[in-house]
Formats: C-alpha cells, sequence, structure tokens
C-alpha cells in the first residue's frame, strides 16, 4: 500500500508485514497518487505539478518548472505538459491513456493525454450549476468518470471522452 504523506512531504509503503518505509521524499505537498503499471503519478499539489516516478527517477509530468518557490509555478493553462500551469491539483486517475487531474486550485478537472493538457470542465462563475468549485476525489466505473467536489458537497460525473 502506497500513500501520499503530505504534511511530511513524502510518499510512503507499507508492506503487508505492517512494515512503514519512505520510498520519496522532499517533495512540496504530495496530495493524491496512482498507479499506471510501474508509474506512480503524483499530484503535487504544493508544487501545481504532476509527477511521475518509475521507483528511481522523479520527473514533472505536467505543470511549469522554474519558478523561485513552488507557488510561483501556479496558474491556469492548457497545452503541451511542460507549458501547462496547474494549481494546487489533489487528485490524479489514470484511465487508459488518460491521466485525470483534479485542478483543486483552479476549480477544473483536467486530462493529459499524448504530453497534452486540455480542461474538462471548469467553474465558470457565471449561473447554471455551481460546480466544480473544488475537485478533490476522482474515480472510474463503467466509462463514468466520478468527480468528487469537497466545496460544493457533491459527486458528479463526466462522461468518457
Amino acid at each position: 500500500l502506497y500513500l501520499a504523506d503530505r504534511g511530511n512531504g513524502c510518499i510512503r509503503k507499507i508492506t503487508t508485514e505492517g512494515m512503514v518505509e519512505t520510498v520519496l521524499s522532499g517533495l512540496n505537498s504530495p496530495y493524491g497518487i496512482c498507479w499506471d503499471g510501474d508509474i506512480l503519478y503524483i499530484a503535487d499539489a504544493g508544487a501545481n505539478q504532476i509527477l511521475s516516478w518509475d521507483g528511481q527517477e522523479l520527473k514533472v509530468a505536467a505543470g511549469l518548472t522554474g519558478g523561485e518557490k513552488p507557488e510561483d509555478n501556479a496558474g491556469f493553462a492548457d497545452g503541451p505538459a511542460d507549458q501547462a500551469a496547474f494549481s494546487s491539483p489533489t487528485a490524479v486517475l489514470m484511465q487508459g491513456d488518460t491521466l485525470y487531474v483534479a485542478d483543486t486550485g483552479n476549480s477544473a478537472v483536467r486530462c493529459i493525454e499524448k504530453g497534452e493538457v486540455k480542461t474538462l470542465i471548469s467553474f465558470q462563475g457565471t449561473g447554471g450549476e455551481l460546480w466544480p468549485a473544488a475537485p478533490t476525489g476522482l474515480a472510474w466505473a463503467e466509462g463514468v468518470l466520478y468527480v468528487a467536489d469537497s466545496f460544493a458537497g457533491i459527486v458528479f460525473t463526466l462522461p468518457a471522452e
């Protein structure tokens, strides 16, 4: 069992024997994780990035880099993964070849496909539904993406693309 230890900025593993070990440290504020084969994807809310780790090398899978402080990398931009910007992403979910992201700070659900980030839905603030306000959890079942929105207090669905 792997878990994101947000307060300590690390990823931990709990073995079947109940032993806890830190497998990755030095992260800003890892929030959500998911596996795709041998790759662990990490929503690092504090760094405003989506990270990937293959057990050896940690990489920025999507999000801006280069800011003096992690908050300098925050923003809202679609496009190539290395030019896209996130704000406090808190959940990631791999389904097929698509990595879904709950981009909490931007009140948006985004996806990463073939190195491109695009927004699936975002709060517009004018009429209509009052969500997504703060998407924080993702699940997949029978071709439907379920999104938990902690601020709106609902779970809503998005059909598969």
